[in-house]
């Protein structure tokens, strides 16, 4: 909402977002595709869409163009006015009136990109969106999946122990030798980027399935010190250091130079881990590295990333041959309200690669709920109020197949009831109503029910649930007033 919503909460959020963009085409031309999440139909009246924050009112969307529940449109430059930049380029949607913004709807950063290489959205593992490259276009459809490779991020050493070594660790996964620079341009090489700086030199190779190094100390002072095979390839040294507090690490190579000279750098992977959960919170000084598993899968994804023996793997990969069981994260105790749909997301990690097919079940969900069996989410509404004792195994798809089970309360409540309790010694009008955890109440009053004109007087938000007492003054000028109690 542009100036916020100060003393009230925001609920009428439009459901368009941004979902994929092509921003340098070959041969054909730019585009830009919206999805409507929501389960009504959206009409795009006072939407705009452009590639500058400055000028947000490049082209208008128009009330002609209606996106249906959970569909997708696709708007192309010659329609736009405007094409995307390939060295890097916004994306912003606004709803306004007479050129005034009321809401900034959705906005996107496009890094600069290769020929014909898609952006969307993907969402990780712990809910959280990413607009990343993607393995192929799919406009007017769901997303495909990251692009992941041909070389990966696969282990990083962010704050080793006392007297231990930072280091980043990079694999092929493909197979064949990938060279690090440009090999029309050998003086335009591949660079590793954040915290760090390092720019690999010029003619340095990997090849199929090899596994590199680079240190923020010389390389074979680096080598000596962990006892390295000399056969590894170790590059260094790196510029910065690896922050403690979580940092963005971002692997990138050289594109085709611009007319000016100008140099495109087109990411190839990029990680920004954090120090605490989801992460695994060991690599955090404990002594154990942070390592990618499966391989193949999507970087910026804590769930894709597990926690090495002590002083980390530098150079070897994890141990995965034998086949891993799926791992479900822990589960807090959730409350939900009676006959209100419900959405809940349980995704497991499997650590083999590639990874393996699972199957969800869940035990003691209440009447009205059900686990999708391939995807983990717990969908539905309930119709029976009470704590539920529900347990969640996941199974991969091996013989014999290995399980993880988790288990968590749900709470099926009512929708809570504002009940008066009588007057305070200090004057004050005394309500109560049970709360639920992690949610957010509004008290409003009105002093006519035929106008419905209501006024927010306080907003709880709720960590803990509970029988929440509320003391509201009396305006004694005020002959009568009512008092609701909503939930956001």
């Amino acid at each position: 909402m542009f100036h916020g919503s100060p003393g009230r909460i925001d609920l009428d959020r439009p459901s368009t977002v941004i979902n994929e963009a092509l921003a340098h085409s070959n041969i054909g031309v730019d585009w830009i595709e919206l999805h409507n999440k929501g389960q009504g139909p959206i009409s795009l009246k006072n939407y705009f869409l452009s590639d500058q924050f400055e000028t947000p009112f490049r082209f208008a969307l128009g009330e002609n163009n209606i996106i249906p529940s959970e569909g997708y449109l696709v708007f192309h430059e010659v329609e736009l006015g405007f094409a995307l930049s390939e060295l890097g380029s916004a994306i912003v949607m606004t709803i306004a009136e007479d050129e005034e913004i009321i809401r900034f709807v959705d906005s996107v950063h496009i890094p600069a990109t290769d020929q014909e290489s898609i952006y969307g959205r993907y969402t990780r593992a712990d809910g959280i969106t990413d607009f990343t490259r993607l393995e192929k276009e799919t406009a007017g459809a769901p997303n495909a999946s990251p692009a992941i490779g041909p070389i990966v991020i696969s282990e990083i050493m962010y704050h080793p122990t006392i007297n231990g070594l930072e280091y980043v660790e990079l694999t092929n996964i493909t197979s064949e030798t990938v060279s690090l620079h440009d090999i029309l341009r050998l003086q335009n090489v591949w660079k590793l980027s954040g915290g760090i700086d390092l720019d690999f030199p010029s003619g340095a190779r990997v090849k199929a399935g090899e596994v590199i190094l680079i240190s923020g100390i010389e390389p074979e002072a680096f080598r000596s010190q962990l006892g390295l095979n000399a056969s590894l390839q170790i590059f260094g040294p790196w510029s910065g250091a690896l922050n403690n507090a979580g940092e963005l690490v971002r692997l990138r190579k050289p594109g085709t130079p611009e007319l000016d000279g100008t140099i495109p750098l087109y990411i190839v992977d990029q990680v920004r881990y954090e120090p605490t959960n989801p992460w695994p919170i060991e690599a955090d000084g404990l002594g154990s590295s942070l390592e990618r598993a499966p391989m193949a899968t999507y970087g910026n994804d804590p769930y894709m990333w597990i926690a090495s023996g002590n002083d980390g793997t530098p150079g070897t990969l994890p141990d995965l041959q034998d086949n891993q069981a799926p791992v479900l994260p822990e589960l807090n105790p959730f409350s939900w309200t009676l006959m209100d749909p419900l959405t809940l997301h349980i995704n497991a990690n499997d650590p083999d690669l590639p990874g393996q097919p699972l199957t969800y079940e869940a035990e003691g969900l209440p009447t009205g709920l059900t686990i999708g069996q391939n995807t983990g989410i717990i969908s539905g509404t309930p119709t029976e109020a009470g704590t539920f004792g529900i347990r969640i195994t996941v199974s991969d798809n091996q013989s014999p197949a290995l399980t993880d089970e988790v288990s968590f309360d749900l709470t099926i409540a009512p929708a809570p009831r504002l009940s008066f309790t009588g007057i305070g010694q200090d004057g004050t009008a005394q309500f109560s109503f049970e709360a639920l955890d992690n949610k957010i109440y509004e008290i409003q009053f009105t002093n006519d029910l035929i106008s419905q004109e209501w006024t927010t007087l306080e907003t709880f938000e709720i960590d803990q649930g509970g029988l929440m007492p509320i003391h509201i003054p009396i305006d004694t000028q005020v002959r009568q007033r009512f008092y609701r109690l909503l939930e956001k």
